[in-house]
């Protein structure tokens, strides 16, 4: 039986293979992305209306990450060298950029969409399809996942 929640094509642009993604995400996001054979990535994720959910805590080995909001609000939690754990809202227009190694997650507030860009030298995970992926701290991945919009509210204020 087919997958509901997920499509995936291939397609030969100009003689280069393109894979296009639609899949809808465990916390009810609706994620499309392109990927071209050098790696780069263009993804379109749209929180579903109603309770939003945070992603899962994670971090690249090789990837840049750059994630740009759309429509709406995205809190980032993250994990910052001599700071500890600390959480950012970014509005319509702004952008985040994650690098190799930062250790993050994020959330988008009902109905928010953002424009993700994912460039760079991959480092696959063997547990993760091979995918540039890596889980974070299962520690950090409960504290921000516990994270409401009111306390998010806070710990930006």
């Amino acid at each position: 039986m087919p997958d509901q929640d997920r499509t995936d094509l291939e397609v030969d642009l100009l003689g280069e293979a393109v894979k296009i993604t639609g899949k809808r995400m465990p916390n009810g996001e609706v994620r499309r992305r392109v990927r071209l054979a050098d790696g780069t990535a263009i993804h379109h994720t749209v929180a579903p209306p109603g309770e939003a959910k945070w992603q899962n805590a994670h971090f690249h080995k090789g990837v840049v990450e750059t994630q740009v909001v759309i429509a709406g609000k995205m809190a980032v939690a993250r994990i910052e060298r001599d700071k500890g754990w600390r959480v950012c809202v970014y509005e319509r227009g702004e952008v985040y950029t994650s690098f190799p190694s930062h250790i993050h997650n994020v959330y988008l507030f009902p109905g928010s969409v953002i424009a993700t860009i994912t460039y760079g030298e991959p480092v696959g995970d063997p547990n993760n399809k091979g995918n540039d992926w890596w889980a974070a701290d299962a520690d950090f991945d409960k504290w921000s996942k516990g994270l409401t919009e009111a306390d998010i509210g806070c710990l930006v204020a």
